[in-house]
């Protein structure tokens, strides 16, 4: 399942968390492997926090808007994924590493 940042607040809850902001580690893996966000835009502060809830590997990027700008896109993409502090191997996976590892094209 891949879920909207604007879903946030659905998966806080939904269960499966320790009371702080990431899923419990002892919660089942079904509970977590089939969950994904897209970052729906391109803000640092979402990004991250989709990040630190469900972990680098269940992120993927999405740009939902604007859709007509497409030429900037992969900068305004690189630009949110640093300011998250990601390096450049954990942008690559939020960017495309991802996507191509649940669309199983990689």
């Amino acid at each position: 399942m891949v879920i909207t940042t604007l879903a946030i607040g659905a998966v806080l809850l939904a269960g499966g968390l320790d009371g702080d902001t990431r899923l419990r580690r002892d919660a089942p893996e079904l509970n977590r492997r089939h969950v994904y966000i897209d970052t729906m835009g391109l803000h640092p502060g979402l990004i991250r926090s989709a990040i630190d809830m469900l972990g680098m590997d269940h992120v993927v990027a999405g740009t939902d808007w604007p859709i007509y700008v497409e030429k900037q896109i992969p900068e305004r993409l690189q630009h949110a994924l640093a300011a998250c502090g990601l390096s450049s191997a954990e942008q690559q996976l939020v960017a495309s590493g991802n996507a191509a590892k649940l669309l199983r094209i990689s």
